[in-house]
């Protein structure tokens, strides 16, 4: 057993940001006197390993699963008072922006009553709480976006983040909570569930279908594993406040779509370029329009300062070279999962 035990809980672990935050520690340990103990909490799905297929034999990490809905008062406060964690990163959401449209009371019970709960247990055990918020908290108005402009959310999923990040910055102390903004992850859920933007250009163009891309709506594009990384790296630089986690330029899905199908040698002929207007209302046939900011565009310099030049994220070039690496891989090692797939 190492000189301390750190005990980290991470909600919505069995997610694509929560797994890929997993698989993270299990990568490089904490710190080279520190065992690392994880409860990754989950409500979906229930086959999560207990060992990852490439954990380092010299990471000393023990994971362990629960669980949970985070609405449940009672069932929440007794696994995570049971378990006293030093640190909880908050991943758990609804997150897709169609759902969230068209059912917003569950997007607010899960994404507002289930973060106003962790605040809580975070509140009364004494821990950090590291909470993932989003670039949709902005209206798409301005030129640039830092940790201080004001939030102004279009959309119901946006709304419930935003309603989040509230509760974070007045129910705890300031030197107990972290609030990350992400844009636009893509990368290789570890369990090979929930295909992002990118797993889906793709898989339809792969499969000759025709892909429908924006190209007028413009995001900073985030490789997972790096903001994994960079998550970590906040937690253990005991950073607090406000961070943007991401990509350094914007992109428009539909040049994101076509450096995706290049990258892979894919055809681009299947891509096919529309305007925001034309795509929200595609995607309305199965259910309400939603509204998203044409152009949300983050600084990430006070995330520099904090863990430096050379750790921040490469190229979305280079990222992309990073993820088709990654996709092999998996490909090659997900029959040594120890897990349901």
């Amino acid at each position: 057993m190492s000189d301390r035990l750190r005990k980290i809980l991470i909600t919505g672990s069995s997610g694509f940001l929560g797994a890929i935050l997993v698989e993270s520690f299990f990568k490089e340990p904490w710190a080279d006197q520190d065992h690392t103990q994880i409860l990754g909490l989950y409500n979906k799905y229930n086959d999560l390993p207990t060992k990852w297929p490439n954990q380092q034999p010299k990471v000393d990490v023990s994971f362990v699963t629960g669980r949970v809905d985070i609405r449940d008062v009672k069932a929440l406060t007794d696994i995570v008072t049971d378990f006293s964690p030093d640190i909880v990163i908050h991943c758990a959401a609804l997150r897709d922006l169609e759902y969230c449209e068209s059912y917003p009371a569950k997007a607010g019970s899960v994404n507002v009553v289930g973060t106003e709960n962790m605040v809580s247990l975070c509140n009364k055990l004494g821990c950090k709480l590291v909470y993932i918020s989003t670039d949709m908290v902005y209206d798409g108005t301005a030129t640039l976006y830092n940790e201080t402009s004001g939030l102004h959310p279009v959309n119901e999923y946006g709304k419930s983040k935003a309603a989040g990040e509230e509760l974070v910055r007045n129910g705890l102390h300031t030197d107990s909570w972290t609030i990350i903004r992400i844009s636009r992850l893509y990368g290789v859920h570890p369990l090979g569930r929930e295909p992002d933007l990118a797993r889906t250009i793709l898989e339809r163009t792969g499969n000759n279908q025709e892909v429908v891309l924006p190209t007028d709506e413009y995001r900073n594009v985030t490789y997972a594993p790096w903001a994994a990384k960079a998550i970590i790296a906040l937690s253990k630089h005991n950073a607090f406040g406000v961070f943007h986690v991401c990509g350094d330029l914007p992109i428009s899905k539909y040049d994101f779509g076509i450096m995706i199908a290049k990258q892979f040698g894919s055809s681009t002929e299947r891509i096919k370029p529309v305007s925001s207007e034309h795509y929200q209302m595609s995607n309305a046939s199965h259910g309400p329009a939603v509204t998203r900011p044409k152009r949300v565009m983050l600084n990430n310099t006070k995330l520099r300062t904090i863990i430096g030049s050379k750790s921040m994220m490469p190229t979305i070039a280079d990222t992309l070279k990073m993820f088709k690496m990654d996709l092999a891989e998996y490909k090659v090692k997900r029959k040594n999962l120890k897990c349901k797939m």
